[in-house]
Formats: C-alpha cells, structure tokens, sequence
C-alpha cells in the first residue's frame, strides 16, 4: 500500500475509536466531528495539487458544517486543527506576490465561523464580554502596526488579516454563540472529541515512529523523524507536541468530568485517559507533563480531598503563581 493510503487508514482507524469512546447521547455530531478529520487526511494526502485541496477541504467543511447536528460553531471547535498549519496555500492576485496565506485553521474560520461571525455582530453581549473583545481587537490592530518596523506594507495587512481570523474572530464568535451551560458543555465535548482523535494519532505516530502528518506540510524538518525521547519518536501529531501535551492534559480533565457525571462508563474513561496520557507521554514536553499532573491533582484534591487539603493546594497554587511571575 502507498504511504498516503496508510496515513489516511491510521487516521480513520483513530477516529474509529474515538468514535466508540465519547459519549453516545449524542452520536450524530460526533459522527460530523469525525467525518471532518477524515475527510480532511484523505484530501491532504491524496489530493497533490493545492489549490485543489483547499478547495475540496472548502467544500467539504461547507457541507459537513451545514449538516452539523449542534451547528458550524461546535464542529469547528472539534474539527479546527485536523490538518498541520504547516500545510498552507498562497490565495493568488493580480498585481501583488500572493494575496494570503491559507492554512486549514484559517479555511476552517472563515467557512464554519463566517456566517456566525456575521450574525454575531447584531447580537448584544454582556458588557465583560465586549470588553474582552474590545482588547483582543486592540491586540491585533497594534501587532500590526508595530510590524511596520520589520515588515513591508502588504505583509503587515497579511498579519492582522491572520490576527483577525484566528484570534478575534472566534472568540468574537464562539462566545456570543455559547448562551447557556448546555452549550458550553457540547462545546467542551467538541474539543475533547478533537484531543482525543490527536491524541490518537500521537500514539499511533509514536509506536509507528512515523510522524505521517509531517508528510503534508510544505517544510519538514528532519526531528520530525529523528526526535526520540524516552525511547519514543517524539510527535505532536497536528500540532507541536508540546502543544499535544497540554491539550491531552485537557482532555484528561475532562474525562474524569464525564466520569464523575456517569456520562462515560468507566471502561471507556479509563480506556481514553490512557490514550491522552500515553499521547502526553510521548511528547516528551516536560511542561505537558506538569500540566496533565497540575490538572488530575487539581481534580483529586477538589473531589476527594478535605477541607485542609484543598486549602493548602489553593496556597500552593498562589505560591507558584507569585514565583512564576
């Protein structure tokens, strides 16, 4: 079989078993959440040509967002990072280089966020809400200006651009589409299916020692391959594995959430939370570890600990906090 054929099995093969890990009360949006990942591999790894890529991935995000039991909001939080940004695509124009650079976090903004963003805009938020936003916008339109001292005009409209989209874009969204605890908790849910499925992947890259996702960004580096810690290849599957590491921490907490409320059984709690420790592991990112171990400890202590216990844990914390700063 080619590389690509194996890469987007191994894909589905991890998705496959997310799939039958998260919790079945509401499998349909799962199922969107995880169409998306594999349809995305199939495209990275199939399809040579990049602007035909991007827009089959165009596409495909518009359908599956458009048939998204819980909306485009909630399979973008789950579907967001199913590609490296490594993996980019310069938009053509007359008269100039290129016109931007496309990543497939930035395709999924724009197609699943877009007309959220829009509707957004004519929604009244609480007041701390807009002052968040307000700072964020504040953020992105003084990184651009301040870029003027290394950058050339057009690349300076490219970076608030990327700014924009990435930054102010879905905060902007996404909390003025989370209204009640219901919609936080579908949220929380997409995203875990999304640490799961990396988490996946990590391992399967880990035990493989193949970093397959390196294979569709346009640079790969030779420690994609070569980085070994702990008797692993060390990987980040989607993302940096540091990065890896402080979402599979996430993910755990998370876990021992859905458990605590009998929405997973303990077989596939336990099942997950050694997916997303392995994947932790393999990383080989020191703070990832300090953060899985900062977030089951956090969780122990509140839930089972005394009142003493959690006392001194809320001084440690301070501590840390006042040393780190």
């Amino acid at each position: 079989m080619s590389p690509q054929l194996v890469a987007v099995i191994l894909t589905s093969f991890a998705v496959g078993v997310v799939l039958i890990l998260m919790p079945k009360d509401d499998r349909p949006f799962t199922v969107a959440v995880c169409a998306a990942w594999v349809s995305a591999a199939a495209i990275a790894f199939f399809v040579t040509d990049k602007s035909l890529a991007f827009i089959s991935l165009f596409v495909t995000l518009a359908v599956i967002g458009a048939m998204s039991p819980r909306g485009a909001v909630f399979l973008f939080l789950g579907a967001m990072a199913a590609l490296p940004i490594g993996m980019t695509y310069q938009v053509p124009m007359i008269g100039l280089n290129y016109l931007i650079t496309l990543d497939y976090a930035k395709l999924a903004t724009l197609v699943l966020l877009g007309p959220a963003f829009i509707k957004a805009t004519f929604t009244p938020a609480p007041a701390n809400i807009r002052s968040v936003g307000n700072l964020l916008l504040f953020f992105v339109l003084f990184t651009g200006v301040m870029s003027f001292r290394d950058l050339p005009f057009t690349s300076v409209l490219r970076q608030i651009f990327d700014l924009f989209v990435l930054v102010y874009v879905p905060f902007f969204t996404v909390s003025r589409t989370l209204k009640t605890q219901e919609d936080v908790n579908w949220a929380l849910r997409a995203m875990l299916a999304s640490f799961l499925i990396m988490a996946m992947i990590g391992g399967i890259s880990a035990l493989r020692s193949w970093n397959y996702y390196a294979f569709v960004e346009d640079v790969t580096v030779g420690k994609a391959y070569f980085d070994r810690r702990n008797g692993f290849l060390r990987t980040g599957a989607t993302v940096i594995p540091s990065l890896l590491a402080l979402l599979a921490s996430a993910g755990m907490l998370q876990v021992w959430m859905l458990k605590a409320k009998k929405q997973l059984s303990p077989l596939y709690a336990y099942a997950a939370l050694g997916i997303l420790a392995f994947a932790c592991f393999v990383t080989g990112a020191r703070g990832g570890w300090m953060a899985a171990i900062a977030c089951v400890g956090t969780y122990v202590v509140l839930n089972y600990g005394s009142a003493a216990l959690r006392k001194l844990s809320y001084a440690v914390a301070i501590v840390c906090v006042i040393i780190g700063f």
